[in-house]
């Protein structure tokens, strides 16, 4: 099988480390080239990057491209398949896992609210053995690449980085939440100096959309904006938490004064939302996003939305039948989710699920069953 992503892509994820893509995941004890110790063109002509290739068109399934793996066992396209026949030079980004929110479906090495959260359940007694080892792994990580300062904190590396997206046709930025430090304006100011015919694509809680950051997007030829929304109101507030819905529409509608920012959402679909996206649907429809992808929770395994009750699985059916639009404009892509809501539901799982929300909920005095009442 081939996969253009591993051939064309260049990924800088939040310790540092290359990735063939952003659905990339390094098993074990696996060491990584990473920009702290290593330049670019280094990792593209890396024994890694050959051995990846290689590997996929013997048609074996690399152990770190489980994410495709498991999309397409389950009848699901993956991110390889949606590529397949359109190579693209592009890149990611991530500016270490500073985030301003700590949402219920991410994990401590993506989002540094997240880790302060299970940091002190674990402290307090709230934690369990999934919840220690996410923070041992972050904590493991962060000592092995990062070593004396992150690579964004070094000039020159900023500036070599620069200098190779300048070269690419797209840089996409994830988090973390890029827009909440001072790393993503640096970088777009140099970028900036050297070429701005180049499309940004930025990944954001709409949270912190500042009115300096906004001016530096403008001087590009595109800018692709996806808000990570998983509900409205008090539904995201909590799923998103502590996000506040009010700032979040007031940052879009500021946004799209902008010409040359189109705009996308991305729905994590999840146990406790799957009944609830009539609503994030129409307000994107409202506000006229050109796409709006839906993506099944898979960590914690205890959110998976093949857990919902049977009558929220009703209510996405139809949901379903009446949204799902995978061409045109606004492309509605329910059908990424679709398969893994209808799986056999898991009783012990789903306690699990609630055990997990009723601890998380006493460390941050909030209280999912008021919010959500399932």
């Amino acid at each position: 099988m081939r996969c253009n992503w591993a051939e064309e892509h260049v990924s800088v994820d939040q310790y540092g480390r290359f990735r063939p893509c952003c659905n990339w995941r390094y098993v074990g004890n696996e060491k990584a080239l990473n920009f702290q110790d290593n330049n670019i063109d280094e990792y593209i002509h890396s024994e890694f990057k050959k051995n990846l290739i290689d590997t996929l068109e013997k048609d074996i399934w690399p152990k770190g491209c489980w994410s495709c793996q498991r999309a397409e066992e389950g009848g699901t396209q993956s991110i390889r398949q949606e590529r397949i026949n359109k190579p693209f030079k592009d890149m990611e980004i991530k500016f270490g896992n500073l985030c301003n929110l700590g949402c219920y479906m991410c994990t401590s090495d993506k989002s540094s609210v997240l880790y302060k959260t299970y940091s002190d359940m674990i402290e307090s007694g709230l934690g369990d053995e999934r919840i220690e080892e996410e923070v041992n792994y972050h904590e493991s990580k962060t000592i092995w690449y990062v070593k004396n300062s992150p690579w964004y904190d070094n000039p020159k590396k900023l500036q070599e980085l620069a200098e190779f997206a300048s070269t690419r046709k797209r840089i996409r930025f994830t988090g973390g939440e890029p827009t909440v430090n001072t790393y993503l304006r640096n970088f777009l100011k140099t970028l900036s100096s050297i070429n701005t015919d180049v499309d940004l694509r930025i990944t954001t809680n709409g949270m912190t959309l500042t009115d300096s950051l906004l001016e530096l997007l403008s001087k590009f030829s595109r800018v692709e904006m996806t808000f990570s929304l998983d509900a409205v109101g008090k539904y995201n507030e909590y799923l998103r938490w502590p996000s506040n819905w009010n700032k979040i529409e007031s940052n879009f509608k500021k946004a799209k004064e902008h010409k040359n920012i189109r705009f996308d959402i991305n729905t994590v679909v999840s146990v406790l939302n799957v009944h609830l996206l009539d609503d994030i649907i129409e307000w994107g429809s409202i506000n006229n996003v050109d796409e709006h992808t839906f993506l099944p929770a898979h960590e914690p395994d205890i959110l998976q939305p093949k857990l919902a009750y049977d009558w929220q699985k009703e209510i996405f059916a139809k949901t379903y039948e009446k949204w799902n639009k995978p061409q045109g404009r606004p492309r509605i892509r329910l059908d990424k989710c679709k398969n893994f809501v209808f799986m056999e539901r898991d009783e012990e799982l789903l306690q699990g699920s609630f055990n997990f929300l009723d601890r998380l909920d006493k460390q941050r005095n909030t209280d999912w069953r008021k919010v959500f009442k399932l």
